[in-house]
């Protein structure tokens, strides 16, 4: 069984606390998520802050760049993710479909958005 890494200031990290993902129709467990408590959450939100004022918000070119390149890898992974959804929240395959379609146009018009601070 797979178990998914948290990502805390930088890094993906498997954490020895696991929460399990199951499919609410059957019962069965999907994977493993990292978990963590909320002092180490406050301390990543601190540390991003931190990060933030020290180096400045990502540039606009940066930002439409990186919101671009993940919208694509959404919609190459379309399937895979819109099938996760179904077995995750037990929702029609084609409602979980529609939400991944709906990501991908977010995150391009986000992209587009972002591009356009270029210009201005």
């Amino acid at each position: 069984m797979k178990t998914y890494p948290v990502y805390l200031n930088g890094e993906l990290t498997i954490t020895q606390k696991t929460y399990e993902v199951t499919n609410p129709a059957k019962g069965d467990v999907l994977a493993k998520m990292s978990t963590v408590d909320r002092a180490v959450v406050a301390e990543a939100i601190q540390h991003a802050h931190t990060a933030s004022r020290v180096g400045g918000f990502c540039p606009a070119k940066s930002g439409a760049s990186c919101c671009g390149r993940v919208a694509a890898e959404v919609h190459r992974r379309r399937d895979e993710i819109a099938r996760v959804i179904t077995l995750e929240n037990g929702k029609p395959l084609a409602q979980s479909e529609g939400e991944v379609a709906m990501t991908v146009d977010h995150l391009t018009w986000f992209a587009e958005e972002a591009a356009a601070l270029m210009v201005e």
